[in-house]
């Protein structure tokens, strides 16, 4: 199925969008499907999304765009399953999801067992960026999906990550994920695995991270509005160029509280964890190893750590 323009999918209530074997949508644009207005019981499953467009301008948009910008609007219990994106030339996202209504929800979002290949900027980003204390998205879930080649375009004025979690929510996971390999080639920037920036009561458990040409870093926490982030059982092998020991590293927290690593194995090549005002992080049984730099290097107003 080719596209040359997005197609606009609106107020919708128990819908599924299934492909065959082999189904496959193309278009020319960075946006494939717009979803708009309230969603309850959406299930996407089996089908390809493909953008052959080329351009190195920014478009925080995405394959599949969910728009919840109205007053009081819900959009509820979406699965994506079992789907392959990629947008290898164009600056521009696999799936985001926008909640920005002034009491508007976004809430029980399932994207489990697919493929983000060669993406151009993030492969699942969410966005609440008013600022308020509303927690807009709620009970998200990107686990067992596979994630390879994130970040191909190079233009980017701020970092890129393969899951970006952007602004207050509260009871989200991403668990048992796979990332191997960030194009942090040219960038002066970090890209990173899984950012948590605003997310409250978070699970990162069982994933993997892997690199062996640019390297990336592990864990990104970026808000004072995280609390409570458990990241256990993780492995990450970190490798590439000596002179990124700045930017390969395991994790760099900043901020938040209340985060426990626990049991996760590190090999990087520059310090495990970085700490900036960090309060309550405890750290208990895990296995690092680096090449060179600091173990763990704690400052700001990082205190009451363990």
């Amino acid at each position: 199925y080719y596209f040359t323009n997005f197609a606009t999918l609106s107020s919708l209530a128990k819908v599924k969008i299934l492909g065959s074997p082999r189904t496959v949508f193309e278009s020319t644009q960075n946006k494939i499907i717009n979803f708009t207005n309230a969603i309850d019981t959406l299930e996407i499953r089996g089908i390809k999304f493909v953008s052959t467009k080329t351009s190195t301008t920014e478009d925080t948009e995405g394959l599949l765009f969910f728009a919840n910008y109205g007053a009081s609007l819900v959009q509820k219990h979406v699965t994506i399953e079992c789907c392959e994106f990629t947008n290898p030339n164009s600056f521009s996202n696999g799936i985001k999801i926008i909640s920005e209504g002034t009491n508007s929800v976004s809430h029980n979002f399932n994207i489990r067992f697919n493929r983000f290949y060669s993406i151009g900027r993030m492969a699942v980003e969410t966005q609440n960026h008013v600022n308020d204390d509303k927690y807009r998205i709620r009970d998200f879930e990107d686990s067992s999906n596979w994630f390879s080649d994130i970040g191909t375009i190079q233009n980017g004025a701020s970092s890129v990550c393969a899951i970006s979690l952007s602004g207050k929510s509260k009871n989200c996971k991403t668990n048992y994920n796979t990332i191997r390999e960030m194009r942090m080639d040219t960038t002066g920037f970090v890209l990173y695995g899984i950012e948590n920036a605003g997310c409250r009561n978070m699970e990162s458990i069982g994933n993997q991270m892997y690199s062996e040409l640019y390297g990336f870093s592990g864990f990104l926490c970026s808000s004072p509005n995280v609390i409570n982030w458990i990241i256990a059982n993780n492995t990450l092998d970190l490798q590439g160029p000596i002179a990124k020991i700045d930017k390969i590293r395991a994790m760099e927290l900043s901020d938040g509280r209340d985060i426990i690593v626990a049991g996760n194995t590190f090999k990087t090549v520059g310090y495990a964890a970085k700490l900036y005002n960090i309060e309550g992080c405890m750290f208990k049984n895990n296995i690092s190893r680096n090449q060179k730099g600091n173990l763990m290097y704690l400052h700001g107003n990082s205190k009451y750590n363990i």
